[in-house]
């Protein structure tokens, strides 16, 4: 078997010196997972079942605290420890992109509610929970229930989105059509991050992750075509 740094990551949510880890008899390291366990002190005890091993003399890993209750709440995360490598902070900065980008697309549904848009609000709504599948995914290193497998086609809330450019928008365009311009490049912004966070060869989960990303960013272009279209306002 051959261990990468991305698999050592995927084990050691948040890296603490002197962390011990299963691995199977005659693995071998990446030269980055190899970089990695010099760094962090981390110990590999043979093993069946490969995996992060509990020590009592560490305070338990939290992260999948930070979820909670119906629709994947946020609980803000430890400030007490952090990985300050290159991909670490980018993973630092992914995770909390993507509760920005959360926050960004309620506010979005907040006005069109204020402006009777009911459809725009129900899609936006849909964009919103997807969202907080994928904070789930990142926050807990695990491919949640909801979110598609790597390879799937499946949009946030179903919309058959087309393949033309996004619109242009200009100083004329309505404040909506601003704001949804904004996201959408904020999302396009994270996928970069997602890259530079999960390495050169990523997981299951955080290739779904980085898929839906790019779904998510798709069906704001969307929406952004379908406010293009409306000439009601």
């Amino acid at each position: 078997m051959i261990i990468t740094e991305a698999d050592l990551r995927s084990w050691i949510r948040h890296p603490r010196p002197g962390q011990s880890v299963t691995v199977p008899a005659g693995a071998r390291l990446t030269p980055s997972a190899a970089d990695f366990v010099k760094q962090w002190d981390v110990v590999l005890i043979p093993g069946d079942e490969p995996g992060l091993v509990a020590d009592a003399s560490l305070p338990p890993d939290r992260s999948a605290d930070r979820i909670a209750g119906a629709g994947g709440r946020v609980v803000p995360d430890d400030p007490g420890t952090f990985d300050d490598s290159p991909q670490g902070v980018a993973r630092a900065m992914l995770g909390a992109r993507l509760a920005t980008v959360h926050a960004t697309i309620l506010f979005i549904q907040r006005a069109a509610h204020d402006e009777g848009r009911a459809q725009l609000c129900s899609s936006l709504g849909a964009l919103a929970d997807f969202c907080s599948l994928l904070i789930a995914a990142e926050a807990t290193s695990q491919l949640v229930d909801g979110l598609a497998a790597p390879g799937d086609d499946l949009s946030p809330g179903g919309e058959d989105c087309p393949t033309t450019p996004p619109p242009i928008v200009g100083v004329e365009d309505p404040l909506l059509q601003h704001r949804l311009n904004r996201v959408r490049c904020e999302i396009r912004e994270i996928e970069v991050l997602a890259r530079q966070g999960f390495g050169p060869r990523p997981s299951a989960w955080a290739m779904a992750v980085r898929q839906g990303l790019h779904q998510l960013g798709a069906v704001v272009e969307c929406l952004q075509l379908e406010l293009k279209g409306d000439t009601t306002r």
